[in-house]
Order: C-alpha cells, then sequence, then structure tokens
C-alpha cells in the first residue's frame, strides 16, 4: 500500500493553532521513537531547538512538532524522520514563530514539564481578582495620605506606593521565571518577535492608572 493511500486513511488532522479549546499535553510512550528521531534531525540541521506535544482542540488530535528557528533543511529533514517512522497518528511540524502566543505558552508549559520543572499556569480569574484588590487597596493608602498632613500622611503615601511597586515587580518577575505571558511580549521559552509598542501601551496604561490615584481622581 503506498503512502499516500496511507495517508488517505489516517484521522481527522493535528488542531492548528487557533482553536479556542487547544491543550497540549506530552506525547504518548508510543511515539518516542518519533519524539527522538525529529529532535536528533533538526538538531543535526542546527535549529535552536525542537519540541514534542501531543495536542487536541475543535475535535482533533495529533502529534505537533514544534521547531524553534529553522535553518535551510532543517523542516525536510524533520519530514524524514516522522516519514521513517510512519505513524499512525497524525502529525503536524511547526516552525514555533507562527504560532500564536496563546499557542506557544500552552506548548512551552509541556516543554517545562519534560525538563522536569514545574508547569507554569496562566493568571486565574481568583489570581486577577487578587491583584485588582490589592492595586486598589495601594491606591486608597495613596488617596487617604494625600489628605492627611504630617507624618501619617507621608506614612499612608509610602506605604501606597510601595504595594504598587511590589505588585508590579511581583507580575513582572512572575512573568519572567514562571512562564506567565506580559501583553506584547511572547510566551517565555516560545520564541517569537516581541511588540514593544503593545509592552509599552500596558505600562502606560498602568502609570496612568497609578497617576490618577496619586492624583486622588476617580
Amino acid at each position: 500500500m503506498s503512502a499516500a493511500v496511507i495517508d488517505g486513511l489516517r484521522g481527522a488532522e493535528p488542531p492548528r493553532g487557533d482553536e479556542p479549546d487547544l491543550r497540549t499535553e506530552r506525547f504518548p510512550d508510543q511515539l518516542g521513537g518519533v519524539h527522538n528521531s525529529v529532535v536528533a534531525a533538526a538538531t543535526r540541521t542546527g535549529a535552536k531547538g525542537t519540541t514534542v506535544v501531543w495536542t487536541t482542540g475543535g475535535g482533533r488530535k495529533g502529534l505537533w512538532v514544534i521547531v524553534d528557528r529553522p535553518v535551510a533543511g532543517t523542516i525536510d529533514a524533520v519530514y524524514d524522520a516522522v516519514a521513517r517512522h510512519a505513524p499512525f497518528e497524525p502529525v503536524r511540524i511547526v516552525d514555533q514563530a507562527e504560532l500564536s502566543e496563546h499557542a506557544r505558552g500552552l506548548v512551552a508549559r509541556v516543554a517545562a514539564q519534560d525538563r522536569g520543572g514545574s508547569s507554569p499556569q496562566d493568571f486565574s480569574g481568583r489570581a486577577n481578582a487578587l491583584i485588582l484588590v490589592v492595586v486598589l487597596v495601594g491606591a486608597v493608602f495613596i488617596v487617604l495620605g494625600r489628605e492627611q498632613t504630617g507624618v501619617t500622611g507621608t506614612a499612608l503615601v509610602a506605604v501606597g506606593w510601595a504595594i504598587q511597586a511590589l505588585v508590579i515587580l511581583g507580575v513582572l518577575l512572575a512573568a519572567a521565571g514562571r512562564g506567565f505571558t506580559i501583553p506584547g511580549l511572547p510566551a517565555p521559552g516560545g520564541g517569537g518577535r516581541t511588540r514593544p509598542l503593545v509592552f509599552l501601551g500596558f505600562l502606560a496604561f498602568c502609570g496612568a492608572l497609578l497617576h490618577q490615584a496619586a492624583r486622588g481622581q476617580p
């Protein structure tokens, strides 16, 4: 039976990456040989790195081979490595730079688990609410301090600004070290092109909120 016929008998293709219910997890054990072959093939050609994950979403599932910074011949070499194993499971080979930030974040979590690290999580709704409450508390301290005189007012303002600074610093450190995403920047370990204007807009928005709090305006 020819390869073309076999391909025609396969199930649906893997998710494309834009599915709202996209999920990633470690590849099944029976695909360990494919993993080793594609990583070796990409490394020989000079690619920066290769990650293999199992994906589900949009009613489809399959293996993703994500190549970081492929060079000439990398994709062909990876395709050849997959063809030698001819897995029954559908396989998609992707240049990492072509993935969305959301998809890169999902891939980065699985890669962290494969390296034996912890699996970083997105900010949950509870975490978002907690951050908002802490920021508002800091703003209240600043506003109350502006209305007071003497040591009390100075202390309240100092505490308020300290709270705001710690929140911002904590979010940035978490984003850099634990895989959280910052608007305008790619997911840690995900590569891809940064968007500095979006990031600067995010910082400007935070600065405007703090400025309003300092002036005591609603």
